[in-house]
């Protein structure tokens, strides 16, 4: 048993999850530091892949989700995929079949 527990936790941390991180041009994004944004946002967001991340392919939509909590433009963008025990424990118990990953985008944008 405790093998097998080992052999899921070595396999939860080889899994191979795709996600692409794009924009549709809704409102300005940059990966470049703007002297005009001072206000640091951060946006949260999860998304649910299955066999160990092999289903399905992903898209995050980077400029949607600044869009939705009323940023008009953002620089200096930066992605970090964050790991919670949560998680891990998730794709331990279901033996793999459900894998959770939550990524974090932080952006600054203007103070208005």
């Amino acid at each position: 048993m405790v093998k097998l527990l080992l052999n899921l936790i070595l396999l939860s941390l080889l899994s191979c999850s795709t996600i692409h991180f794009k924009s549709e041009n809704i409102i300005d994004v940059s990966l470049d530091e703007r002297d005009i944004h001072t206000k640091d946002i951060e946006v949260k967001v999860e998304k649910d892949f299955f066999l160990l991340g092999m289903f399905p392919k992903h898209e995050i939509f980077v400029d949607k989700e600044f869009a939705n909590v009323g940023v008009q433009s953002v620089s200096s963008l930066e992605i970090t995929q964050s790991n919670h025990l949560k998680n891990t424990l998730w794709t331990i118990f279901t033996f793999g079949f459900y894998y959770p990953k939550t990524y974090i985008i932080k952006a600054k944008s203007t103070d208005g």
